[in-house]
């Protein structure tokens, strides 16, 4: 269970603050699809950040099990994000200059797994091995940073926007693998997205607005990646 009590994030100061998370307070199960949804500004990819320990809070607890990270210190926190955590973004932050395998090793060499060619295999990339990111197409570049992400071995997926920009086909060929992935095993992944059709994939959905929780839904029909409207 990851738990958020009472989380605010603010940023600058003075007459200049803006506040991106007022009291954030919502459960997510473990081995569940969230969706944090919401509009420009709206503080979802602020509350991804503190939810995976890549941004501080200003207050509030972040519980992973009895494990606040909120309350860490910065080797403990970057000891939580290195065994626990896996991140992939709308810009695919590839390294140009290592091929495939090299950038998935990244991730893998974090936590010793030397099984990585595995999850290449897994994504459908074991012929590139030796392709430089500027020789795939952004679908390809894209699950390099998922088995990358994957290649840690992680408690929690955290997807900010990773299909935004994608064309649909693309996009929905990610979203489709992420999906799978999540019903394969007790990975719990947390997607962050403008796009409302995709929501229909989750267990949960988290509405923001103006970093606050609007509402939380529950889906009890979930729908596949093929099956939404883009």
């Amino acid at each position: 269970m990851i738990r958020l009590q009472s989380v605010n994030k603010n940023y600058g100061s003075g007459s200049g603050m803006t506040c991106a998370l007022k009291d954030v307070t919502v459960d997510i199960d473990e081995g569940s699809f969230t969706v944090i949804l919401g509009a420009s500004g709206s503080g979802k990819s602020t509350l991804l950040n503190v939810v995976s320990g890549l941004e501080r809070v200003d207050s509030g607890k972040i519980l992973f099990g009895d494990a606040d990270i909120a309350s860490m210190g910065d080797k403990e926190l970057t000891l939580f994000r290195r065994r626990s955590v896996g991140l992939i973004f709308q810009q695919y932050y590839l390294i140009q200059s290592m091929n495939v395998e090299a950038n998935v090793k990244m991730g893998a060499d974090l936590v010793r797994n030397t099984q990585y060619k595995e999850i290449i295999d897994a994504v459908g990339l074991s012929d590139k091995l030796d392709k430089y990111p500027s020789e795939l197409s952004g679908g390809e570049q894209q699950r390099v940073a998922i088995a990358r992400a994957l290649a840690k071995k992680p408690r929690v997926l955290f997807a900010d926007e990773p299909t935004g920009a994608l064309d649909e086909a693309t996009g929905r060929q990610i979203l489709d693998f992420i999906g799978k992935l999540h019903g394969q095993g007790n990975l719990t992944v947390i997607m962050v997205t403008h796009n409302a059709n995709i929501a229909q994939m989750a267990d949960k959905v988290i509405y923001m607005n103006s970093g606050r929780i609007e509402r939380v839904t529950i889906n009890k029909l979930k729908k596949s990646a093929c099956e939404i409207e883009w």
